[in-house]
């Protein structure tokens, strides 16, 4: 499957980039720092994950459906890494390392796998990142 893109921890101005103005953007936005990721590139990759403002992020995107959104990777507080694991109803289905577990990439929410459901028989759920938080 595709690899996830890990993020570098210094990024490019983008003013130092010369990028065309009709180039498409996803941009993760934490207390006024912004990472850029080209559309492009996201296309392939389809996850990218990475620390912005001491804060864990991964960045989705499906370039059948062409959204994108950004997530927590905290389960209980427990950090996990995510690629692209397959296709569910069109859409790219996430993966993560630790439980194999399959996320839905829109909605955050856990489609199979060991943690369909929290100890409190509710189902598992990645927090989607609003702007500033």
């Amino acid at each position: 499957m595709f690899k996830r893109f890990k993020v570098p921890d210094e990024g490019k101005l983008l003013t130092e980039v010369n990028l065309k103005p009709e180039t498409m953007l996803l941009i993760v936005d934490r207390n006024s720092t912004r990472r850029a990721f080209l559309v492009s590139q996201m296309s392939y990759h389809h996850v990218a994950q990475g620390v912005l403002e001491g804060k864990p992020y991964v960045v989705t995107f499906c370039g059948i459906c062409h959204s994108g959104v950004v997530l927590i990777p905290l389960i209980d507080d427990k950090l996990y890494h995510f690629s692209a694991g397959g296709l569910y109803n069109g859409t790219v289905l996430l993966i993560d390392d630790e439980s194999n577990t399959y996320w839905n990439h829109l909605t955050g929410e856990a489609m199979y796998g060991p943690l369909l459901f929290n100890e409190n028989d509710a189902k598992s759920k990645l927090k989607i990142i609003e702007k500033d938080s």
